[in-house]
């Protein structure tokens, strides 16, 4: 609405509150009059009418009760129209018995009062409440016949759902119930939306009603009441099962109709919300400047992202994909109003005078190391890749990062390291060998957090199972035993965030991952929550282990063990590894050696050496030559 038309709507709607305000007031002028058999002649009437006007007006204007958008009006614009009637009333009442112009006795005055209140009152609020009304009546009458939404969840959520679909005017929605498993709200209205039954009796409410979409919301459910309510949903007959997102993902903090999406095989894993110490966190951050290596990457973007809601000072987002590095900022400049200073630098992990130049120039106190090479089955086939980039381009970054007294130095490690059977996994292993050595001398503090599988990260099962069941299958999967631990992104950040907060000088933390999930199962959900059968419209298929992968994933090694500490998803690796400082040099300068050499069975043999967990031959695996890929250091 351009500011023309706002002026002339307030001008309008300011003009029959006028109207209202005169007619009430003389009406309760005559009565009293007929009452008393009295008599009021025209110019004292016009007295106080003129006085009721501008009583009762200047506090709604002053009020901002014209800026309300009455279609859309909530019960706090209706708070503010009744405290601007109030202050109206009351000045009113207050000139009418302390000047008293007409000479009226108490009994008259208190009499006028009383009945003009109560027609001012109601003639202003009904007048508000009537355009609410008929908005929602015409509103309702265009989405006969439209989507039909059964909301799973009574609560905030729910709530601002429903007042949603009342508000968004052609969303072509209509909300014909809750399902809540509070018996307390049975057969109350929210929004005007009956809540019919607990989800258990979905499939009724399903049927009586003529439910077309289910729309699940409990942002703070774990995964397995979610997961229990689409099935009940699936076994009901409705394909198009929703949910509302949690608040924390929202930038308003309100819902809309547009946020509103598809299951995700992440709320099915039955993991419980993540919390952190924030203030712990926020010590650890706030008004710091941050380097994040890798931060093009899914892990590197998410941890500046959650980085930026901490306050630092700076984020610094470095990684050699010069477009995933504009996108993640532009990212952060939306996401923070550019309330952070967001810096790019484009810069190779490997080549130590890039990486000295962008601490030269940015100091950074933090570094969170997530740019490495991850791909498994690729990493078998070009070992020296991997371990250029995995292991010595983390000692590129971490030297300098001692070089230019960092504060403390995060690297993103893997449940791979753990026995490693795969190059990945041992160029891992050594890389927080290397980090933990670093940490011996200086004041720089050096931590590895460990975690497993993160889904919808680059080259992680998931997105490779949708494409697979968009294509119409197959699906494939390694073996029906494979197992893997798995987490959100946002998940594992956090406790990224969490852990580089309270590690200490060459600590080792591991995540409580849950408990593994097997790939076929959450390849079967996959195909469910596309609305598909297994085996029937999406066929999977058993390929068989690939070069360097195990059948299980293990986040601790027999002989390491874990000790406790103040959170209850972060573990301390007691790391049975006890390699000196001296060999692991002696390892380093071999591995080195080496890579120069480009001999691959070379590089492996020095890995042996240098991780004594290593154990290449477990699944009968060996390198083989292959034509390099083009790629850049992921998370």
């Amino acid at each position: 609405m351009t500011p023309t038309r706002r002026t002339a709507r307030r001008g309008l709607v300011a003009t029959i509150d006028g109207l209202l305000i005169i007619f009430a007031t003389a009406a309760a002028i005559a009565l009293v009059t007929r009452l008393t058999e009295g008599t009021i002649s025209t110019a004292d009437t016009s007295l106080i009418l003129g006085l009721s006007l501008v009583a009762r007006l200047a506090p709604m204007a002053l009020s901002a009760v014209y800026d309300i958008e009455w279609k859309r009006a909530n019960v706090w614009d209706l708070v503010v129209l009744a405290r601007s009637i109030a202050i109206g009333i009351v000045l009113f009442t207050a000139v009418l018995f302390i000047i008293n112009p007409l000479q009226w006795s108490l009994l008259e005055l208190t009499q006028f009062a009383l009945v003009d209140v109560f027609l001012t009152g109601t003639g202003l609020a009904v007048s508000r409440i009537g355009v609410r009304v008929g908005t929602e009546w015409k509103m309702r009458a265009r989405r006969q016949g439209r989507g039909r939404v059964l909301i799973v969840g009574a609560g905030d959520a729910g709530a601002q759902i429903a007042r949603a679909m009342t508000e968004e005017v052609g969303a072509g929605y209509v909300g014909v119930g809750f399902a809540d498993d509070d018996e307390s709200k049975r057969n109350r209205l929210v929004h005007g939306i009956r809540v019919r039954g607990t989800r258990a009796e979905i499939p009724e409410i399903v049927t009586k009603h003529g439910v077309s979409e289910i729309w699940i919301a409990m942002p703070s459910a774990p995964g397995k009441v979610i997961q229990e309510t689409v099935q009940i949903g699936r076994d009901a007959g409705i394909e198009q099962i929703k949910v509302v997102p949690g608040f924390s993902t929202l930038v308003s903090g309100v819902v809309r109709l547009a946020d509103v999406r598809d299951v995700q095989i992440e709320e099915l894993l039955g993991r419980d919300p993540v919390k952190v110490d924030t203030t712990q966190v926020s010590e650890f951050l706030e008004g710091k400047t941050v380097l994040v290596t890798g931060g093009a990457g899914s892990i590197g973007s998410e941890l500046c992202r959650q980085v930026s809601r901490f306050k630092p000072q700076t984020i610094i987002v470095l990684d050699q994909d010069e477009t995933g590095v504009f996108n993640t900022k532009r990212a952060l400049d939306i996401e923070t109003g550019q309330q952070v200073r967001v810096e790019p630098a484009i810069a190779d992990v490997r080549d130590i005078a890039e990486i000295d130049e962008v601490f030269a120039r940015f100091r950074p106190q933090v570094v969170f190391h997530a740019a490495a090479y991850k791909h498994v089955p690729l990493m078998e086939e070009h070992p020296d890749r991997a371990a250029k980039t995995n292991v010595f381009g983390t000692r590129t970054v971490a030297r300098v990062a001692k070089m230019w007294n960092a504060e403390k130095f995060v690297m993103v490690s893997t449940d791979k390291a753990v026995n490693p059977t795969s190059i990945m996994g041992a160029t891992k292993r050594a890389a927080e060998l290397l980090v933990r050595d670093m940490g011996e001398t200086g004041n720089v503090s050096f931590v590895s957090v460990r975690f497993g599988n993160v889904l919808g990260s680059r080259g992680s099962v998931v997105p490779i199972f949708k494409e697979q069941i968009e294509r119409g299958g197959p699906v494939t999967v390694t073996d029906p035993e494979m197992r893997r631990y798995f987490m959100t992104i946002p998940e594992a950040v956090l406790l990224v965030l969490q852990a580089g907060a309270m590690g200490e000088n060459g600590q080792v933390f591991a995540l409580d991952m849950g408990e593994p999930v097997k790939i076929v199962d959450l390849a079967k959900q996959l195909i469910l929550l596309s609305g598909l059968e297994p085996d029937r419209d999406i066929p999977i298929v058993y390929t068989g282990i690939r070069p360097g992968e195990k059948m299980f994933e293990d986040i601790l090694s027999a002989e390491e063990g874990t000790v406790a500490t103040s959170h209850d998803r972060i573990f301390i690796s007691r790391t049975g590894d006890t390699t000196a400082s001296a060999a692991i040099e002696r390892g380093l300068s071999a591995l080195s050696s080496a890579v120069d050499s480009s001999d691959k069975r070379a590089v492996v043999s020095a890995l042996r050496e240098l991780v004594q967990t290593f154990r290449p031959e477990v699944n009968g695996h060996k390198p083989v030559r292959a034509t390099e890929p083009h790629l850049a250091p992921a998370d």
